[in-house]
């Protein structure tokens, strides 16, 4: 509830609301202004921007981005007014992310839209120092009135709230504004400012180009942080060069000349000699032919110009390279003398003829030709499959009559002889011991008793 002429407050409250007063008998509202400065309204203190019409980006709290700021502060107690009636707002016990480490600024100038996400709300703490948002103390409030000032950022009472059962320290939901002040549009002294503004013209309806400001981030570093104005912009752009490097289409086709005018209008009137042309263009730095890199490293090939001669091989002269002697690669054999790769990868003897390569190396194969590496690879296979492998092993013993060795055998193998203890022993069914190869092991079975000590020798061919 607001104050009005019916309450009675006490002296310091008329303080702090910037009232003049006589006596304690009168309200806020009905005080004289003259005995203290009334607040002033100061072109820094109004917004250049109608935050509450305003259309735009809104911040997660919804409030408009760039120009609002919000604060969920835990109000101080103002020691100079008796009975907890008086309250401000200091940053440092705020709870937005990033403002309690501004300190203890005190905080005044509160945005004021009744109606509207800006004004103040008012709530309770929780009784652990924590806003409680769900006591809020509203304008309708019967127990005490309460009103707030928000140019000097000071929230007061006619009543101690705590003695009227509201848990404090209480806590404020406010905004301030923080985007232009009309003051930010006006002109300088020297009549340079806001282009809007209408200061500094000297025709009507025209505003000279030294009253507008500039903002030079976006033109690729010809402009800088001294073309403060358009004027010394345009300036600075005309008197741009380019550094040389940039050109019109015009200018590239004018500045490329020959000795015989501009190459342009050479090649457009197809009366351009482009014999040694390279001599001829000339750059800043001389002729063209003269600027290009390591230019005694490129060899001229001579001969007639969009003539040349077909399947020709090319050699070297004193002079350069040139077109020699017919060659068809299509018909014709190459006959090179003498092949000599270095390093040694390929090298053939002085006088040596390879006639073809071959795939397969035969019985009728001649000294002039060259095998590939499946070529000898296949025929050292089938030398290699016709030589046997000579194997002699020893035997393991299972039972005074049992000996095997080894496994994988499909069949007994060739030239079997088995030796016991040196002596050779007869293999066959009426003899000294039968051999077989049971799941692939070779298995000896004696007619006699070979013991485990005993020495079994084994010799085969595969």
């Amino acid at each position: 509830m607001a104050f009005n002429d019916a309450y009675r407050e006490s002296i310091q409250t008329k303080h702090i609301s910037n009232v003049g007063f006589t006596s304690t008998a009168k309200g806020v509202t009905n005080e004289g202004y003259t005995a203290k400065n009334p607040h002033q309204v100061l072109p820094t203190q109004i917004p250049a921007v109608d935050v509450v019409g305003k259309h735009g980006a809104l911040t997660a709290s919804g409030v408009a981005a760039g120009l609002v700021e919000e604060h969920i502060i835990k109000f101080t107690v103002d020691p100079t007014v008796n009975g907890n009636k008086a309250w401000f707002a200091t940053e440092d016990n705020c709870t937005t992310a990033g403002h309690s480490a501004r300190g203890t600024i005190r905080l005044d100038q509160w945005m004021r839209h009744a109606g509207t996400q800006y004004k103040l709300r008012l709530y309770e703490d929780d009784g652990a120092g924590n806003i409680d948002l769900t006591h809020e103390i509203l304008p309708s409030e019967t127990q005490f009135n309460w009103e707030y000032d928000a140019s000097a950022g000071v929230v007061y009472f006619d009543e101690d709230p705590s003695s009227n059962g509201k848990t404090i320290p209480l806590w404020g939901v406010f905004y301030t504004y923080i985007g232009e002040f009309l003051s930010d549009k006006f002109s300088t002294s020297s009549g340079v400012g806001e282009h809007t503004n209408l200061s500094g013209r000297d025709a009507i309806n025209q505003h000279p180009a030294s009253s507008i400001s500039t903002f030079t981030d976006s033109f690729n570093g010809v402009l800088n942080s001294s073309n403060t104005t358009v004027q010394l912009a345009l300036d600075t752009i005309d008197d741009h060069s380019h550094d040389d490097k940039y050109y019109t289409e015009t200018e590239v086709d004018n500045l490329i000349v020959t000795t015989s005018g501009v190459l342009q209008i050479q090649i457009t009137s197809n009366d351009v000699d482009i014999t040694n042309l390279d001599t001829k263009i000339n750059t800043v730095s001389g002729t063209l032919q003269n600027q290009i890199y390591s230019y005694d490293e490129f060899i001229e090939l001579e001969d007639t110009p969009s003539t040349y001669a077909t399947n020709k091989l090319l050699y070297t002269t004193a002079s350069g390279v040139e077109f020699g002697s017919s060659y068809n690669p299509s018909t014709d054999t190459l006959t090179i003398a003498n092949v000599n790769v270095s390093s040694g990868v390929f090298n053939l003897a002085t006088g040596a003829t390879v006639n073809e390569i071959v795939t397969t190396v035969v019985s009728g194969s001649t000294d002039d030709q060259l095998p590939t590496a499946k070529a000898v690879w296949d025929i050292t296979e089938a030398a290699a499959a016709a030589v046997h492998t000579h194997y002699e092993v020893d035997g393991t013993w299972v039972s005074n009559t049992l000996w095997t060795y080894g496994t994988g055998f499909s069949a007994l193998p060739d030239n079997l002889e088995v030796f016991v203890n040196g002596l050779k022993q007869r293999i066959g069914a009426t003899y000294d011991l039968t051999a077989a190869v049971p799941g692939g092991v070779l298995t000896l079975t004696f007619e006699y008793n070979v013991y485990s000590d005993d020495w079994v020798s084994i010799m085969y061919t595969a």
